[in-house]
């Protein structure tokens, strides 16, 4: 069935690969995808820490606030708050008026004093900054005072609001959480004891998002595979037909022999490219991550915090990764064998671009319905077990977790066996259309020789 397979493999391969075009496609495209995250998480990490720049000093060693909107003396707390040791070491007191706060720093001589007014003449805390007169602080620095309140707001407007300060100091606690059942809660016997339990509840919303990312970027990639080499597939299949070469190399080829080493030469080319910036995508995470942890371990830049939070998540095994990976490549090759039988039961490459709608249509469905009803956190079942929709779904689902490990390996079954079949009839296509002579072959015609044919050679026998 497979006679010379290999011939045709290496020959269909080497064509593909040999331009020049492919190979600096390759390279090009490999090197903006590695610097793209790369890029990404270097600048995100300088925009996100420019956002959090240290606040510069405003030279007062006290400030006072002048307001009569609260009897309690509190203020000081907004130095406990300061994250900057420049105003950290502020005496921050309150005085009932403006009048009193400037009185108090004449008599005392001060010259690095600010007054801060704050009034509430609606729903909200307004304030003032004033300088006093003869004071060595200027008005730039003491705009840094104004961006300082402006930072910590709340904290002032709770101090301002009287209300009582370790009351205040409640709202920022840590809140935590237990799990019980209903003999566990009796005993205090907690569900989430186990520290790995902690940690799966920790990343569980995180990795609900992960796997939907994962399901579609599989999608994508066979998605674009298919459509983009789908055509190429189908040309290099009906190559020989226009040619007149076809009857000479049935006689030592198979004709699904012919098909199959054809349709894998183009799809390991295919491969060939999108391992190559698959690769350059992870590197320039990889790198990019390593740029940033480096000389900004604490970074609150989003994507970089989402990396570091991966190998938390446990659901990417190396079992579950090895079998996403080759059910990747057999969904792929599955679409592909569609595209061979358009191209077996076409005479000329005209013939065969008409012909694309057999993969195309298939693949689009397949595509619709993995959106529509398998984008949870458990991939429905039948899902993985139609062929089509299974290609689509279970690399990701596989990979996450969302579909077990029994499911996705009776999938990848299925998607084998089906696989085999397609290029079965591909094959008894291509041999049947070198005995046709006539006009373009249908589908429906094609079906009917392709039975008439099986008839013939069981009266035969």
């Amino acid at each position: 069935m497979f006679k010379n397979l290999g011939k045709v493999f290496r020959f269909t391969f080497r064509h593909q690969t040999e331009s020049k075009g492919y190979k600096i496609l390759t390279i090009i495209i490999a090197l903006v995808l590695f610097a793209a995250p790369l890029l990404i998480l270097v600048i995100g990490d300088k925009v996100s820490s420019k956002g959090k720049k240290e606040l510069k000093p405003c030279d007062a060693d006290r400030v006072i606030i002048a307001t009569d909107l609260t009897d309690l003396d509190q203020f000081s707390m907004l130095a406990f708050v300061a994250e900057e040791p420049s105003y950290a070491n502020i005496k921050f007191e309150r005085m009932n008026s403006v009048t009193e706060a400037l009185n108090d720093v004449k008599a005392k001589g001060e010259k690095n004093t600010l007054v801060v007014e704050a009034i509430r003449p609606d729903k909200r805390v307004e304030y003032t900054i004033i300088v006093p007169e003869g004071s060595d602080i200027t008005e730039k620095k003491a705009k840094n005072l104004d961006k300082f309140i402006s930072k910590n707001d709340m904290v002032f407007a709770m101090l301002c609001s009287g209300l009582d300060l370790e009351k205040s100091m409640d709202l920022g606690l840590d809140t935590e959480q237990d799990v019980f059942d209903t003999d566990g809660y009796a005993s205090r016997s907690s569900l989430l004891a186990d520290s790995d339990a902690k940690i799966q509840k920790k990343n569980e919303d995180i990795l609900s998002v992960f796997r939907m990312i994962v399901t579609y970027f599989s999608m994508f990639i066979i998605y674009f595979v298919v459509l983009t080499y789908g055509v190429t597939i189908m040309n290099v299949v009906v190559m020989e037909k226009s040619s007149k070469l076809m009857d000479t190399m049935l006689i030592s080829v198979a004709p699904e022999a012919m098909v199959f080493g054809k349709m894998l030469g183009v799809l390991l080319a295919a491969v060939i490219q999108l391992a190559a910036w698959g690769i350059s995508i992870i590197l320039g995470f990889v790198v990019g991550y390593q740029i940033v942890g480096h000389t900004n371990p604490d970074s609150s830049f989003s994507v970089y915090r989402f990396l570091k939070s991966i190998g938390d998540m446990g659901a990417f095994t190396p079992g579950r990764l090895a079998i996403a990976v080759l059910i990747l490549c057999l969904s792929i090759v599955l679409f592909a064998s569609l595209a061979t039988i358009g191209g077996a039961i076409a005479s000329t490459k005209e013939e065969a671009a008409s012909n694309q709608g057999l993969f195309t249509i298939v693949t689009v469905i397949a595509f619709l319905v993995v959106m529509a009803k398998g984008m949870g956190d458990v991939m429905p079942t039948w899902i993985c077990l139609i062929p089509f929709t299974g290609a689509m779904a279970l690399p990701g689902a596989a990979s996450s977790g969302s579909a077990s490990i029994g499911v996705s390996l009776l999938g990848l079954f299925i998607m084998v066996a089906c696989t085999l079949l397609f290029i079965y009839v591909a094959g008894k296509c291509y041999k049947m259309m070198s005995l046709y002579k006539g006009n373009k072959v249908s589908y429906t015609k094609a079906m009917k020789m392709l039975l008439n044919m099986n008839d013939e050679k069981k009266k035969a026998d």
